[in-house]
């Protein structure tokens, strides 16, 4: 039963998430460019997310913590409306900053709070089902994802802001859904500074903590070209605003087989280098081939790759955490990755225009220096139990 309601409640948070985004998210790049940003200033947009989601990620997460992931889960819905409206009626480049701190703040309330709450529901059964329960809600989270690229892609082709009033009323949806719905076991209140406090002393603490807050930090650096400019690439290759969603919805599909996959993998650092040297392989791939479908396929192995790694990294993380500070230390781990893509992505602005596909290829070299890091933590673990 516990497992039961652990499943349902992530899953249904996940998917009302993820359709509060998802119609737009495929083409974001491409609307981005239609309300009249140039290729520096898509770059300029993702950098100052980036950047924010670092600085709002581990108060989050604490607040979380603090005052419960229901309250943070209802307040990220709130804030993505607010995002929605300004996006569909105000001039997005004006209004560039406000955008992606209200983006950023939806996502960095959400993300730790939402996986923090589910794992907490599994109770007992925490250490034995955690990757499972990651690998299969997140399925149908990337399924949702898939749904709404298909739908978003087509229906802007109708008028820009058609697919941003369809992720307004799935916001909505989730903040139905939080306040009238999602059950929360009862917690003791804390305050925000012990939470922060404490999972700062954990996370340097713990080695798998500190490793995979490490490792995070080089995936943010590694993903941030492909993350940034998949869709402006695609859009130069000919492709319109229905293909690219379309593709959108194909790498869902890619990373639902991933989580899937990943139920085979057992959670250890030897998994986690194999799958960090797979993404650095088809990183590198995505930049270096060169007609556009060789790329494509790459960029669709490496969703795979991606989705495999994910639940078996959450779940040694998850699993050495305690409860009470869980939150907080996902957020730390979120705050990481994109500290990784901020700081990347300034430095690439402030060096001035690049190839986007060159760009993919040299950041195959932090991915592969995290696999590195991964397999010196296994062997290190195999020497202690000899």
């Amino acid at each position: 039963m516990e497992r039961e309601n652990a499943f349902s409640a992530f899953r249904n948070i996940l998917v009302l998430f993820s359709l509060s985004y998802s119609f737009i998210a495929g083409i974001f790049g491409v609307l981005l460019l239609a309300k009249g940003f140039d290729i520096a200033q898509v770059g300029l947009y993702y950098s100052i997310y980036y950047l924010a989601i670092f600085i709002l990620q581990a108060p989050a997460g604490a607040f979380a913590d603090a005052y419960g992931r229901k309250t943070a889960i209802a307040a990220s819905a709130i804030t993505q409306m607010a995002f929605l409206a300004m996006f569909a009626f105000l001039p997005a480049v004006q209004w560039m900053l406000a955008l992606a701190l209200l983006s950023a703040g939806t996502e960095a309330l959400f993300t730790g709070a939402s996986e923090a709450h589910g794992v907490d529901l599994l109770g007992r059964q925490k250490n034995g089902k955690t990757q499972r329960l990651l690998a299969s809600a997140r399925s149908f989270e990337f399924a949702a994802i898939i749904l709404g690229a298909a739908v978003g892609g087509a229906a802007s082709v109708m008028s820009p802001n058609a697919p941003v009033f369809l992720c307004f009323i799935f916001a909505a949806a989730n903040l139905a859904y939080c306040l009238f719905s999602l059950h929360e076991p009862a917690r003791a209140r804390r305050k925000m500074r012990h939470a922060l406090s404490e999972s700062f002393s954990f996370s340097l603490s713990s080695s798998s903590a500190r490793l995979i807050i490490a490792i995070s930090l080089l995936l943010g650096a590694g993903f941030f070209a492909i993350n940034s400019y998949w869709q402006v690439v695609l859009s130069q290759e000919g492709l319109g605003n229905g293909a690219v969603g379309l593709f959108f919805g194909v790498m869902n599909v890619a990373m639902i087989i991933g989580f899937r996959a990943s139920n085979s993998l057992r959670a250890s650092w030897k998994a986690v280098s194999a799958l960090l040297a797979l993404l650095a392989a088809c990183l590198l791939l995505s930049g270096i081939l060169p007609s556009a479908a060789m790329f494509m396929a790459a960029i669709i192995l490496l969703q795979v790759a991606y989705g495999a790694y994910v639940p078996v990294e959450g779940a040694i993380l998850n699993n050495a955490t305690p409860s009470r500070i869980r939150a907080t230390v996902l957020s730390l781990k979120a705050m990481a990755f994109r500290a990784g893509m901020a700081a990347f992505g300034l430095v690439l602005y402030a060096a001035g225009d690049a190839a986007p596909r060159l760009l993919w290829a040299q950041s195959s070299i932090f991915l592969l220096a995290g696999a590195l890091l991964a397999l010196f933590q296994a062997r290190k673990e195999n020497q202690e139990k000899s």
